[in-house]
Parts: C-alpha cells; structure tokens; sequence
C-alpha cells in the first residue's frame, strides 16, 4: 500500500514538473513582448518623431547620419557625403534619392531594403502593425540569446533576428532577397524620449556593401508630413542640345549588343555598350587611370556570376547624342575582356543614369537609339502600358507559359548566344519549366563569373500587352547573382523585341512597346 501511495505521489509530483514545464514555454510572442517592453513604449505625440543624429562610413567614405522615424513606420534615411543617398517611406510608397542624384520610386525587393535598415534601427519591425511574420528558430541553441526566424512580403523576404536575453534587445538581423544577403550588427543603447535605440550599426552584404552608423543624439522633434514625402529630382545635372541629331550613332556588336557613340569631358568619341540591364553608367578602369579620375567612392557591382568592388568616379561630362550628363557618376569596370568579343574598344557603358533623365527610343533590330527631351516628347504612334523601375531597371508585370510574374527589359543580356529570354533559377524551380523539356547545356557568362545553365524553348511569353511564341530561352541553374532575385521571374533581351520600338519613361513609370511598320 505505502509503495502504490510512493508511485502515487511520484506520479503527481511528475505530472506536476511537465505541467510547469509546458505552462513556463517561450512562445513567440513571449519574446516579441520582451522587446517590446526594452524597446521602451513611450508613445509619440501625432506630429512628432524621433531624429537620430550621427556619423559613420557610406561607399567607403565618411558621411553624416539622419535617420528620422514615427510611431506611423514612417522613416527617412539620409546620408551625407561624397556619394550621397536619401532613402524614405512616406507610410504608402517608399522612395530615394539614388547615387547619382535621380529621385524615384522604389518597389519589391528594393522597397525591402529601403524599409528595412531604418525599422531595425527604429525597431518597428516588432510592432503589432508591421506585418513581420516570426517564428521560434529551435535550431539555435544559445541559453543567453533568442533567435526568431521571420517572413515578410508575402514569404519573399526572409531571415533570422538575434536577441540578447539580458538585455532583450536586438543585436543581429539577416535579411536574405534570393542571392542577397544582408546583416545588420547592434550594439549600444541610445536613450531618446523613454525609448532605447542600438547606438552603433553596421550593415554588410554578401556583395561586399559594407557600411557603418555611431548615432551620437537624438531628440523628439514635431516633423510635417512633407518630411517623408518624395523629394524633386536635381535640376541642372543634365541638358539636351535640339540642334543635334536625335538618333545616335550606333552598331550591332558580333555579340547582338547595341554600341552607340558618347564622350567624356568632350573629348575624342568612342564606343559605348546601350544597355537598359546596367544599373548605372560605367566607365573603363583604363580610362580612369589615363584621365587620372578621382575616385570619389566605391560600390559592388553585380553581375551574372557575383559581385566585383568597383571604384566610382565623376567626370566632367558625359555626352551622349543630344543628351549631356554634367559630373555623373560612373561605376569602373574593366572592360578589355568585354571588349574583345565586342570587336571594338569599349570606354564605358550608358545605362541608367542617362536613360533615366531622357525618353529612350530603342529599335534593337535597325538598329536605332534616341534619348530625347521629356518635356518636349510627344509618343506619335502606340500607347503608354505601366511599367516599373525596379533596382534601376525597367520591368513589366508579364507571364511565362501562364507563370506570372515580373520581366526584366535588359538589352545588355543574351545576344546571339543567350536567347531571347533568361529564366530565374528561383523561377525554373518554382515552376517547373524543365520539367519534360527538351534542353541542352549552356552557360551564362558577365561581370563577376559565370553561371550554369540549361537551353530550351517555351511556348509562350507575353509582357506590356504583347505575346511571343516559341521563344529560345535559357534557364539559369545556380540560384546566385544577378539571376538569383525571387521578385523577378525573368530577363528580356533585345532580340525578343526585334519587331517593336521600346520607348522608356522612366520618369512617368510607363514604357511603349511600338510595333515596327
């Protein structure tokens, strides 16, 4: 009898530990709460924000931080210095000021990174009206730190906080966006209005982006709406010359690239690749060295293969038919390798930044090219179909064999030997598209290396109000680089857009895919 009472009451005593056990279970939300409560929860008077104030390295230069921020997610990020950026969100839309003095509208994964660095900083991403979505990382066994995994915009972003159980603060986020990845290290306390906020910063990628923040002060300060809002463009950084020809002097690479004429500083004309896939104008490191360019910064340029840390620099101008760039920034490359499959010396290439000021005519199969005034232009034949500048690229809303997604204009991909189309590794797998296709090996070739790749044909392809069928395509295999972006499902090369005129304006967000007569 004493035993069964002995087993009795071990049982209950048992019973009793894992029923403690279970009740005392860190949840999620446990967790989200400690932050929440370090963070400090002082609320805002409406029309008052926080303004953080300090100094840090940006494109390998110093520069002077603001980072101003509301209880609404509201945020602007801006950084002064040789290179300057401006990132915001007004609450609806988020925007920035870009390297090279364009102001656009930002969206997808590039809306991410703008919202991203300044609610680490502000600590919003753990607010009830984030749409942060966390999870328990059991994974990571650390008696002295938290990690929650988390998934935002649809399951497209995703990564990992680390928090420190002391404290209950952050000190770690990683943010990966397909072949991106991004780290912010915390560390510090900087007191402001009630609230606690990491006094040094450091972001890194795995592109070799590498920048730092000391915030030194900060204080509540009442802020205008109009403090979030999208700022207007630069005036004065650039001019067309109507007494010129329109079109550009142009030739057709061996390769199926576009080679127009330009200059720098109005010097001896030379070749330049037209390329609406460059992010931004580039420029042959030799060039830099014979001019003796200053570099005024440096930035990963990526590529098909990786990324290559590249020097920045400003010339005098750059001109480029009737469009004249004073002091654009231009991004090193060496281009001699490229050069030779070109068939003539390369100086540099025009992308972004001069077709971003302009309207750009591009006939790919003539071929022909103009950048011409957008406050004179009038579209004489076609219609305006929407388009958006993502990562300073043009892309459509448009659909592979039924897939849909986001298309990327780029003219400097494919050529004769890529095809028509490249296909996302993120998308090849997602959708299945080798499945039961016929293929055969290939390889995807840039700046940074080269990516494997399988050759094949889909049915069809359709994009800015326009249908392809039986398009020679190639799938890229490793999901890594420039090809490795979970927002877009593909790159379009010129030669699909062999009987059309492309017209660009990226000013308005709106594109024309004209057919030829």
């Amino acid at each position: 009898m004493l035993k069964d009472d002995a087993f009795r009451v071990l049982g209950v005593i048992v019973a009793s530990a894992i029923g403690c056990a279970i009740a005392r279970a860190e949840t999620v939300q446990d967790i989200v709460e400690h932050v929440r409560s370090a963070q400090g929860s002082a609320p805002l008077e409406r029309g008052r924000a926080i303004h953080l104030k300090g100094a840090g390295q940006f494109l390998g230069n110093e520069a002077t931080i603001d980072l101003v921020f509301d209880d609404e997610g509201r945020s602007v990020l801006e950084r002064t210095a040789a290179v300057p950026n401006i990132s915001g969100f007004d609450g609806k839309e988020s925007w920035t000021l870009d390297l090279g003095g364009e102001v656009r509208r930002t969206s997808l994964g590039e809306q991410e990174s703008v919202l991203f660095g300044a609610n680490v900083i502000s600590g919003w991403w753990f607010s009830a009206a984030s749409g942060m979505e966390f999870s328990l990382d059991e994974s990571r066994a650390d008696p002295g730190a938290a990690t929650l995994g988390f998934s935002h915009d649809r399951g497209r972003a995703t990564g990992s906080v680390t928090i420190d159980r002391a404290t209950w603060r952050a000190t770690r986020w990683t943010l990966d966006l397909g072949a991106q990845e991004f780290t912010w290290e915390l560390s510090g306390a900087l007191e402001v209005a009630g609230r606690t906020f990491p006094s040094s910063v450091r972001l890194k990628s795995n592109g070799g982006f590498d920048s730092t923040i000391e915030f030194v002060s900060g204080a509540a300060e009442r802020v205008e709406d109009t403090r979030f809002s999208m700022p207007s463009g630069a005036e004065g950084s650039h001019r067309f010359d109507p007494a010129l020809p329109a079109a550009l002097e142009i030739k057709k690479a061996p390769t199926g690239h576009l080679l127009v004429r330009g200059s720098f500083d109005g010097g001896e004309a030379g070749w330049f690749i037209f390329d609406t896939g460059a992010g931004m104008n580039c420029i042959d490191t030799g060039l830099i060295e014979a001019r003796g360019y200053r570099k005024v910064g440096e930035v990963p340029a990526m590529g098909v293969g990786g990324s290559v840390s590249s020097p920045l620099v400003r010339p005098e101008s750059l001109r480029v038919g009737r469009l004249t760039l004073d002091h654009p920034l231009c991004v090193g490359l060496d281009l001699k390798g490229i050069a030779a499959y070109m068939g003539e010396p390369i100086m540099g290439i025009v992308g972004y930044n001069a077709i971003a000021c302009s309207i750009a005519e591009i006939d790919s199969s003539t071929p022909r090219v103009s950048l011409l005034d957008p406050k004179s232009y009038v579209l004489e034949r076609g219609q305006w179909t929407p388009m958006v500048v993502y990562e300073r690229h043009p892309c459509f809303e448009g659909s592979i064999e039924g897939h849909k997604g986001m298309l990327k204009i780029d003219t400097g991909a494919g050529g004769k030997a890529g095809g028509a189309l490249t296909v996302h590794a993120d998308a090849v797998e997602r959708f299945g598209l080798l499945d039961g296709r016929e293929t055969q090996e290939a390889k995807l070739g840039g700046v940074g290396g080269f990516v494997s790749a399988r050759r094949g044909v889909l049915s069809v392809v359709e994009f800015g109000g326009t249908r392809h069928e039986n398009i020679e395509a190639t799938f890229a295999l490793e999901n890594k680089a420039a090809f490795a972006d979970p927002y877009v499902i593909g790159n379009v090369s010129g030669t699909m857009l062999a009987e059309y005129t492309l017209v660009l304006d990226y000013g308005n967000g709106r594109a024309a895919l004209v057919r030829r007569e």
